[in-house]
């Protein structure tokens, strides 16, 4: 688990709730991948108008670890869950002389010049969460076009990691589309976890990027943090792992997990709070 000083960085994230609500104000079904997408474009449209170049959207679920808070400090094996809930991004290109930035339960609007790749003094403001956006725009796109950029997450904001690992995997396939950039998964990867490091000045594991990567929330995950390497691994319907406290700005922890990883090479094992 993250320590307190990271997940204080995150705490105040900006997230929605991820059921619809009725017309009565009750949740309705939980929003799926495309609706989130869906949403993310519609926002950008409300906030930048329908006329304008064609817009990148992609989503990402989050991923917290099980068995892995060693790896953001040195390399080797990470367990983890991948979360139904994730975070959503739509982006396009805009004539405008500045890039904007919006997050879906913020009234905050970030404004940043796309096109350098330094972090200015006058930037040194920014959330640890809208300042990884900013900079995955910079150095994983052409760093030369002003963007428009929307986020909608439903990743509570006290499930630090999971929060985190969603924006940037989402972020990150968004502005690879939009620039056709040619790098490879784990050359992204690799600069979002730089980036998300930076961003909260503190190391973090690519294990969680790998998860999210992934994208398997009925599964557990089994990442190598050496090679990047990462496998899914089914937990039998009576040992699904359950999550707890993160439904609020809270912790968030593993509940009642026992998931069985010796067909890896390793003992049964068992985490709870």
């Amino acid at each position: 688990m993250l320590s307190f000083s990271r997940a204080d960085q995150v705490a105040q994230a900006p997230f929605i709730r991820p059921q619809a609500v009725g017309l009565d104000g009750t949740p309705q079904q939980r929003m799926s991948p495309d609706q989130l997408t869906d949403r993310a474009r519609g926002l950008l449209l409300e906030h930048g108008g329908g006329a304008g170049e064609a817009i990148e959207a992609a989503f990402a679920h989050g991923a917290a670890g099980l068995l892995s808070g060693h790896t953001h400090y040195f390399d080797g094996f990470a367990l983890l869950m991948s979360f139904a809930q994730g975070t959503a991004v739509a982006i396009r290109e805009t004539r405008r002389a500045e890039s904007t930035l919006l997050f879906e339960g913020s009234t905050d609007r970030w404004t940043f010049d796309g096109t350098i790749t330094a972090v200015e003094d006058e930037e040194e403001g920014w959330p640890a969460w809208a300042r990884m956006v900013r900079e995955i725009v910079r150095h994983v796109g052409r760093a030369s076009e002003q963007v428009e950029i929307t986020v909608v997450s439903t990743v509570p904001a006290g499930c630090a990691e999971a929060y985190l690992s969603a924006l940037g995997v989402a972020t990150g396939r968004a502005v690879q589309a939009l620039f056709a950039v040619p790098d490879s998964t784990a050359m992204v990867l690799e600069k979002i976890r730089h980036i998300i490091g930076a961003s909260i000045g503190l190391p973090f594991s690519v294990a969680y990027l790998l998860a999210a990567e992934a994208g398997r929330p009925t599964a557990l995950t089994l990442a190598d943090t050496a090679t990047g390497e990462q496998l899914p691994l089914e937990a039998p319907p009576p040992q699904r792992v359950g999550w707890g406290g993160g439904a609020s700005r809270g912790s968030c922890s593993p509940v009642a997990v026992s998931a069985n990883v010796s067909a890896v090479g390793g003992p049964a094992s068992a985490a709870s709070r």
